[in-house]
């Protein structure tokens, strides 16, 4: 096996062990829901809901869009020479615009709206993380542009047992009477993740002021700001598609109600985990096809990806009621509801990388901030009127339609720049359309368990039939075969 492994091209076995370690990192987390959403109430995981949803969002001002390693891939394309350099040229870069940030929100907080954004001590504690953490991204970003995986792998599953580690035993002894810096268990997970970023990014950080200087390269820093903020606009909104709903539950309904749906789209989201290996090394797949000419490789490949991510996304939509009860208690119940339209939106959401990344290969950077500012805007106005009106479930349906606005939108801006027939819009249509019926139609069935249950052992077995067919598919897409 170990021979087999090492026959592999370099770039098959990054993609391979990054797939890996992004599906560990979301994995882990997903695993360890059952725990705090049965020590913590609906409450206290709402709170922790609401704060993933800010940071998420603030994030884009504070790194300018860099953890999204996008712009940052560039940057180590046009200073291939001079990268120590470059590296810490961002860092400090950030550092400014993260300092720029909060002075800005403390400001307005202490002066103006006391009730902004989070309390004093989270922020301080988003702070920390948004100061140190980058230099971990970019470590890793970097050892994936140079196929250096091993060193990646590593600092990656170190971060995740760490973080993850110190969050369960902080909430634990808080569960137990016994709370660290008397906290509540909600504040101690965020704690607890945060301290394990900072435990093994700080090293990473100083190294790479070590390598690349303290002082940046201010025209280097010039360059990269002129590209990065244009492209701002469109993180910003992309951000706030993902994380307006869950801010505009906890707002409009209550914490307890944020909770509930965080864990519903946990159960939703279960396959972008799946969706963001495969996709790591699906786009490179398609450049190089793309730069080659062979677009019948392109089309037969995305399409079988496609439809086989569909079929994810149903099945996980299917075993809803049974993955809920495992990951919480009873009092989550009624987030059952708002999971198969969430399913459906990922869905949709994977159609939407699909042509954005065309869009980013032509560098659309206006054409791809007001497609998804559109989506966004739909996102937040939707969410306003119908959340009161109807709670939780309704941010799940108001979230699908601005997720098709999203991919519709990007799908437009694909047409515009790429005169190619790429891939097999027809066929995407086609599956999009069942896709979201079955996600939709499957939630009439959450109480016709033997009809559910002959629905999954169709699949599975589909599944199993074709499952040879489906592997060489990836391993093509994954540059394993030719």
């Amino acid at each position: 096996m170990f021979s087999k492994w090492e026959k592999l091209p370099k770039s098959a076995r990054s993609a391979l062990v990054f797939g890996i370690c992004s599906f560990l990192t979301s994995g882990v987390s997903f695993l360890l829901t059952p725990l705090f959403t049965r020590i913590m109430d609906t409450e206290q995981y709402g709170f922790v809901t609401r704060y993933n949803s800010w940071h998420y969002i603030l994030e884009v001002f504070a790194l300018l869009g860099m953890a999204s390693v996008g712009a940052f891939n560039v940057g180590l394309n046009d200073y291939r020479d001079r990268r120590d350099r470059f590296v810490s040229g961002m860092l400090i870069l950030c550092n400014i615009s993260t300092i720029i940030t909060f002075g800005v929100i403390l400001f307005i907080k202490y002066f103006f709206f006391r009730t902004i954004v989070l309390p004093a001590v989270m922020l301080l504690i988003m702070l920390v993380g948004y100061l140190i953490s980058p230099a971990l991204t970019f470590y890793t970003a970097r050892c994936r542009y140079e196929y250096r995986y091993k060193p990646a792998a590593v600092a990656t599953i170190i971060s995740v047992f760490v973080g993850q580690g110190l969050s369960v035993a902080m909430v634990l002894m808080a569960a137990n009477g016994n709370p660290p810096f008397g906290m509540a268990e909600s504040d101690l997970k965020v704690l607890g993740v945060t301290a394990g970023l900072v435990i093994v990014a700080l090293p990473l950080y100083i190294l790479a002021i070590k390598r690349g200087g303290i002082k940046p390269d201010m025209k280097m820093v010039k360059s990269m700001t002129l590209f990065a903020l244009p492209l701002l606009p469109h993180y910003l909104a992309l951000h706030v598609m993902n994380g307006a709903d869950r801010i505009m539950v906890g707002n409009l309904v209550s914490d307890g109600a944020a909770g509930i749906y965080g864990v519903a789209s946990a159960i939703g989201y279960a396959t972008s985990y799946i969706w963001t290996a495969i996709n790591g090394s699906l786009m490179p797949f398609v450049f190089e096809k793309k730069n080659s000419g062979d677009i019948e490789s392109i089309r037969r490949v995305t399409r079988l990806i496609v439809t086989f991510y569909a079929g994810l996304v149903v099945m996980v939509t299917l075993a809803a009621p049974e993955l809920l009860m495992i990951l919480a208690p009873e009092e989550y119940s009624e987030g059952l509801k708002a999971i198969p339209p969430i399913a459906a939106m990922i869905f949709l959401n994977a159609l939407y990388n699909i042509y954005a990344s065309i869009e980013f290969y032509y560098k659309r950077s206006i054409g791809i901030a007001i497609s998804t500012i559109i989506a966004a805007v739909v996102n937040i106005v939707l969410n306003l009127i119908f959340i009161p009106e109807y709670g939780l479930t309704a941010a799940a349906y108001t979230t699908l339609v601005a997720n098709a606005v999203l991919t519709f939108c990007h799908y437009v801006g694909f047409r515009i720049c790429c005169k190619e027939k790429l891939f097999s819009n027809r066929s995407f249509l086609l599956i999009s359309i069942l896709c979201t019926a079955s996600c939709l139609g499957i939630s009439l069935l959450y109480e016709e368990n033997i009809i559910r249950y002959a629905i999954m052992a169709v699949v599975c077995l589909i599944i199993l039939i074709k499952h040879r067919y489906i592997i060489d598919v990836i391993k093509t897409a994954m540059g394993r075969k030719k």
